[in-house]
């Protein structure tokens, strides 16, 4: 989801297609990026479908990891009218929550356990819909990074003529991720590129093109 990655102009652009496609261009490689659910994405990868896939979330067979290229940081979302009081996943017991696919590898088996047997608990792809749900009050609580929610919440306020407050949970630690692919060559090609461009500046003139928020 942008500012991360998105459709745009029958293209796909986004400050993590910017990491990659420079990363590997260092060792003489083209990308041609595609844009799906990480679920969709991570079986493509395990087929051989497709070379790798960004960002790797837990570990699929076949498939090596990549020194970390992009720090992602899950918060939780709920309507500043509820008065939720959310201080650890804990309190996410009992309420509507959305989180996005694969969540179980990215925030951790225990967080959802926790709250994976609540009525209203469900996974979704796309995080702008996981928006609409929070403003139209469908949800109680969305999860997913913020960068992304901070990013599509306007577009949904849009949609939904909703200027509702929301308010924000730190419930979870920052974890930098890799990238995946399937053949050694590619992972030392993005290796050897990402920490060019972390030497040359390239890499923070990036971040810096796409505010984080």
């Amino acid at each position: 989801m942008a500012p991360l990655v998105e459709e745009s102009g029958g293209g796909v652009t986004g400050l993590e297609v910017d990491i990659i496609t420079t990363a590997l261009a260092h060792g003489g490689f083209q990308v041609q990026p595609y844009l799906g659910p990480h679920a969709r994405l991570a079986a493509a990868v395990e087929r051989g479908d497709i070379d790798g896939l960004a960002p790797l979330v837990g570990s699929i067979p076949g498939v090596l990891p990549t020194e970390p290229y992009l720090r992602y940081r899950n918060v939780a979302l709920s309507l500043a009218a509820r008065g939720l009081t959310i201080r650890t996943p804990a309190d996410l017991r009992g309420l509507r929550v959305i989180v996005f696919q694969r969540a179980e590898q990215a925030l951790g088996a225990d967080i959802i356990a926790t709250i994976r047997d609540t009525p209203g608990y469900r996974e979704e792809a796309k995080q702008d819909q996981m928006l609409f749900a929070l403003l139209s009050g469908r949800c109680d609580v969305v999860i997913g990074d913020r960068r992304i929610l901070q990013h599509q919440i306007e577009r949904a306020r849009a949609q939904v003529h909703s200027r509702e407050p929301v308010v924000e949970h730190d419930l979870f630690p920052v974890r930098d991720y890799p990238a995946g692919f399937r053949t050694p060559a590619l992972v030392d090609a993005f290796n050897a590129g990402l920490a060019a461009m972390r030497a040359d500046g390239r890499y923070d003139t990036l971040l810096a093109h796409h505010p984080v928020g």
